[in-house]
């Protein structure tokens, strides 16, 4: 029927409570209200203010959330029912109060504000599913939840639930004294008891998961502590601390690391960061400078390893077999993000690997490092990948 007919067919009066499915229709005051769809619910005039509770077209949210305050059985029934179709759907609708009028010099609308309680909201605050309070004087409300919400019995019970708890009078239950233990039945009793055990002994499941839970929380938190001051500096320091988590990353890798700071240069000696050597391959080098930016890398750095090779071939009377430009650019950024290291000079990374130059991300030796950990590559295979690469470490190209 229309919103017309129901007041030709049905005394409203004879009635406590109402389901609407995806309809409107104005009902009296009194009555206890569970709407599905429908564009609008009904119209208010209250402290000078004509307004009313309508659909306000569609969210495209990715996000919601669940308020706090919502009894066991709503919020269940949100979070495993009604939330997750709204998510998989495009354009779930949204409802809120439309100020029509004002029969008041200057009213206050400050009850406008938290007027609808809602049960399901999005990152705007949009509500999706919701009530509100009808008439204060009736304790009546209007419960208003989307046309494909699933299991709509289920909000049916849910509600009658809630509004037994407000209005028993006008929502009784079952009469009390069935669940006293002098008026049960041997049956019922027992089957209580064991009711109550189980609750127990879930009770006792529950306390021992949530143990477990949090001791492993507590091992991720340190887990992440010890990644901030080791195996991620590779994307997030420079200076010493990038070197020293570039040196342990190639000996994790099986590689002989030397620190030229340390081993070989004097005080205001400025020569390269590291040399490496491969066991496997006795009198392979390559020479290697870490440098780490908040923003990209710099091409001047070539030109650094450049004098770097220079003074080595004079001293050591040979050419390094590779030379390593190791860089951590954009280090306060989502490593996902960030773009191929010196990617707008693709003609002098080209002459740099001619003379035996690759540029590494130090994001690519972080993937490398986890591989070798989770057992997908050999330390073998991690010093061939990099023994091997050109002009830049390609993790996508199969050796």
């Amino acid at each position: 029927m229309d919103r017309n007919d129901i007041h030709a067919a049905v005394r409203q009066g004879d009635w406590d409570c109402a389901v609407v499915w995806d309809c409107d229709v104005q009902l009296e005051p009194h009555l206890f209200v569970l709407q599905f769809g429908g564009m609008s619910t009904e119209n208010f005039h209250r402290h000078g203010v004509q307004f009313s509770v309508t659909e306000q077209g569609k969210t495209v949210a990715a996000e919601y959330a669940v308020p706090d305050g919502l009894s066991a059985d709503v919020a269940r029934l949100v979070r495993n029912e009604l939330a997750p179709v709204v998510i998989d759907r495009s354009g779930s609708p949204i409802f809120g109060i439309q100020v029509w009028g004002y029969t008041a010099p200057a009213p206050n609308t400050d009850f406008l504000e938290g007027f609808i309680d809602p049960f399901l909201i999005d990152g705007d605050g949009n509500v999706v599913a919701g009530r509100y309070e009808r008439n204060a004087s009736e304790g009546s409300q209007w419960w208003r939840v989307p046309v494909f919400t699933p299991n709509p019995e289920r909000w049916v019970a849910a509600a009658l639930a809630s509004w037994r708890a407000s209005d028993s009078d006008r929502f009784p239950g079952e009469a009390d004294w069935y669940h006293r233990n002098e008026w049960m039945t041997a049956a019922e009793e027992q089957l209580r008891r064991r009711q109550q055990e189980l609750l127990e002994e879930r009770e006792r499941v529950l306390s021992a998961v949530d143990a477990r839970l949090a001791a492993l929380e507590e091992e991720r938190a340190e887990a992440t502590e010890r990644a901030q001051g080791g195996e991620r500096r590779l994307l997030t320091a420079q200076g010493d601390p990038l070197v020293e988590e570039v040196e342990n990353t190639l000996k994790e890798f099986g590689f002989d690391v030397v620190n030229v700071d340390t081993d070989i240069a004097t005080p205001g000696d400025r020569r390269e960061d590291l040399r490496v050597l491969d066991p496997d391959h006795v009198g392979w080098i390559a020479l290697v400078e870490v440098r780490g930016y908040a923003r990209g890398a710099q091409l001047n750095d070539l030109l650094r390893l450049g004098r770097f090779v220079t003074r080595f071939v004079r001293e050591e009377n040979r050419e390094p077999d590779r030379v390593w430009y190791v860089v951590n650019q954009f280090r306060d950024t989502d490593p996902s993000t960030r773009p191929i290291p010196l990617e707008a000079n693709p003609v002098e990374v080209e002459t740099f690997g001619e003379d035996g130059g690759v540029v590494i991300d130090t994001k690519d030796l972080f993937t490398l490092r986890m591989s070798l950990r989770r057992g997908e590559l050999t330390k073998q295979a991690a010093r061939a990948r990099l023994r091997d690469a050109v002009e830049r470490l390609d993790l996508k190209v199969a050796t």
